[in-house]
């Protein structure tokens, strides 16, 4: 009787120890990302001078404010550091610059959060909480469409599109493959937030 309690009290130990180990990001971990976000990418016009105008607006690059829906996935390549790519659709409806854009651009992540609760030692829902710092480089094309920028042109044109910047966030875990996701920074998107999904993760949050 002594030996099967023992044995209980061994396994029950362990199964906490898992629990109290247990990380929102670990090597082999896997993120799919979904998001709204506010951006601001540089824009820099690609044949678009227009003779007739007096102002040669068409040689200036310029910062323009979009919204977008981005999708990013990440890859853990080891235990704090994750690579991904992400690519958006978006554009402004504003009637001095609209536009409609596609970007596509990669990332790296850096999870001290979870780097610093192994660190510790200590138990501060490491499980729940995932915090990052990282840095994002994209680019893309913005079309600009005719009749939208009578302002400047008679005719539609477009923009490539550059931006690299870094950035901080948090996936924060209300249920074992669900987070809310927060970010602020100065790459594709300078705020987003938006619902995260770990693909084929079977553990349980306490």
């Amino acid at each position: 009787m002594k030996t099967q309690v023992l044995l209980l009290i061994i396994c029950l130990s362990a199964l906490c120890a898992s629990k109290c180990d247990a990380q929102a990001f670990d090597k082999g971990t896997r993120i799919i990302d979904v998001d709204m976000a506010w951006a601001e990418m540089l824009h820099f016009p690609v044949g678009n001078t227009n003779p007739y105008s007096t102002t040669d607006y068409g040689h200036i690059k310029r910062l323009i404010p979009t919204l977008q829906i981005s999708v990013q996935e990440e890859f853990a390549v080891h235990k704090y550091v994750g690579v991904g790519f992400i690519v958006g659709l978006g554009g402004n409806p504003s009637a001095l610059m609209r536009e409609v854009n596609v970007t596509a651009g990669i990332f790296s992540n850096f999870h001290f959060y979870q780097y610093l609760t192994d660190k510790k030692s200590k138990n501060i829902h490491q499980d729940k909480l995932d915090i990052y710092i990282g840095l994002m480089a994209g680019s893309g094309v913005a079309i600009h469409p005719y009749g939208a920028n009578d302002l400047f042109y008679n005719h539609s044109f477009y923009d490539a599109l550059a931006c690299v910047g870094p950035h901080v966030g948090f996936n924060y875990y209300f249920k074992p493959s669900i987070a809310l996701n927060g970010q602020v920074g100065f790459g594709m998107n300078v705020v987003q937030v938006g619902v995260v999904v770990k693909p084929g993760n079977k553990k349980s949050i306490r």
